[in-house]
């Protein structure tokens, strides 16, 4: 009997993930949650969420429950999948997710939002385990069936690190029609904000990949008292949370800040977003991104260095981009303070940000361009594998 193809056929999915609601603590757990729900639009969808080094529910960042109850699965459970049944492939969004495939006997298509390997700073803090778990992931996204990484930059790494591999760059999509300026407060009731002063957001985990030390660094160099806002949670560690209360604790006290450790959700976001003057990420690893991308799509002005995929994500809009942490700490933290001082009521910046040509510029990520690209991916991975 022939095999059946599953070209003009949407295959049925299975996401298989460390973040899922109630328990998302980043920019990767968002992008599986919002790909579920396209998805679940066009064909049967299924989630398995592996109970390993997931965050707390209190640390979550709150999203909309779908109709999607997803197979939880811990221990050694869930180091290994049971077979995947007929017309359903595999999708894997994590190291502990990419692992578990590879211990299976399923065929797998890999999303590789990060590398392991590019962020050598784990490594002092987890001794021995950073070189298996550099080692372990990289097996395992070379047995993957596909690999998709969210950018070029992103995918360099994985040519470079875990052999040939049949790669597709696919940026994490969006919905435009989600993201927009929005000047309400309905979403921020308890938020305690000074609305009628602007002020500078940063976004992202508390995390030395985050870079947040520029961002202290750049307050010394700050006379005009300014005021900052940092939604910041979900440490990696305990000692980063320790060095992120010690820059606090030690800022300059002409300037106001006001750490927001709780995630805010998709509307409260926006709202948030829409009201900042400048969005600034000194990170020093970002694969994508998507929280540059998002500040644009809300209105708002910003600056990023120039590191991993932020270049290629932010490529044709408006945005500023500042030189990589690693060439000069000192000579960046004079570049944000500078960006600080001279943006914020920057009118011709601020209309270019808010301009349809930016918008249409970003559109080049929003679902109903990405999803299509990856259907494909589980087609012809699907098609292979039959």
């Amino acid at each position: 009997m022939a095999r059946q193809k599953f070209g003009e056929r949407l295959p049925f999915v299975d996401i298989v993930t460390t973040e899922f609601p109630p328990y998302v603590r980043g920019g990767a757990g968002i992008h599986v949650y919002e790909l579920t729900q396209q998805l679940a639009t066009r064909t049967k969808v299924a989630v398995t969420l592996l109970d390993r080094s997931m965050p707390t529910a209190k640390e979550s960042i709150p999203l909309d429950r779908m109709g999607i109850a997803p197979q939880r699965l811990s221990g050694i459970e869930a180091e290994r999948l049971e077979p995947a049944a007929t017309g359903w492939v595999t999708h894997t969004h994590s190291l502990t997710a990419h692992i578990a495939a590879k211990r299976s006997d399923r065929s797998y298509v890999s999303s590789v939002h990060s590398l392991e390997i590019d962020r050598p700073w784990r490594a002092s803090r987890h001794k021995g385990a950073f070189e298996r778990a550099v080692a372990d992931e990289a097996e395992a996204i070379s047995k993957a069936s596909d690999v998709v990484c969210v950018s070029g930059a992103m995918a360099d790494s994985v040519t470079q690190h875990c052999g040939p591999v049949r790669c597709h760059v696919i940026p994490p999509g969006y919905d435009m029609n989600t993201l927009y300026h929005d000047s309400k407060l309905d979403a921020l009731p308890d938020v305690p904000i000074d609305w009628h002063q602007p002020f500078i957001l940063a976004t992202g985990r508390i995390s030395r990949q985050k870079g947040y030390r520029y961002l202290f660094a750049a307050m010394r160099h700050l006379e005009k008292p300014t005021t900052f806002v940092l939604r910041a949670g979900s440490p990696e560690s305990d000692v980063d949370l320790a060095n992120f209360e010690e820059m606090l604790a030690n800022a300059p006290e002409r300037h106001t800040i006001i750490w927001l450790r709780a995630g805010l959700g998709r509307r409260g976001m926006r709202q948030l977003y829409s009201r900042a003057a400048l969005h600034i990420s000194p990170a020093i690893y970002e694969p994508f991104g998507l929280a540059n991308v998002e500040a644009l799509l809300c209105g708002t002005p910003v600056a990023a260095t120039d590191v991993g995929g932020t270049a290629e994500a932010l490529s044709g809009t408006p945005a500023v981009l500042l030189p990589d942490p690693r060439d000069n700490d000192e000579k960046l933290a004079r570049q944000i303070a500078e960006v600080i001082d001279r943006i914020p009521g920057d009118e011709w910046l601020l209309d270019a940000v808010r301009s349809e040509t930016t918008r249409s510029v970003l559109s080049r990520a929003s679902w109903d361009r990405v999803l299509p690209r990856l259907m494909e991916v589980y087609r012809s991975s699907l098609n292979r594998a039959e």
